[in-house]
């Protein structure tokens, strides 16, 4: 029997491209001093959004700081 993975998110935000599709994905986070690892999953879950999508530019936005941390498609 074959499984099926699903993965299911919100992005807090998608630009499209002039012609419609994902072109950059963004998502805010409130954390005030993240650890390490948090940022790492941050980073996979809008990579997650990239992969599905299709978005070359991923921006997580670490609001109470300012911090802007960019993923670009590799």
């Amino acid at each position: 029997m074959n499984g099926t993975d699903v993965i299911t998110g919100i992005a807090d935000a998608v630009v499209p491209a002039e012609d419609g599709r994902p072109e950059v994905i963004i998502d805010w986070k409130s954390d005030v001093n993240p650890s390490t690892t948090t940022l790492a999953h941050y980073q996979a879950q809008v990579r997650a959004y990239m992969d599905m999508t299709g978005a070359r530019l991923g921006l997580i936005v670490m609001a109470t700081s300012g911090t802007v941390i960019s993923l670009d498609t590799v």
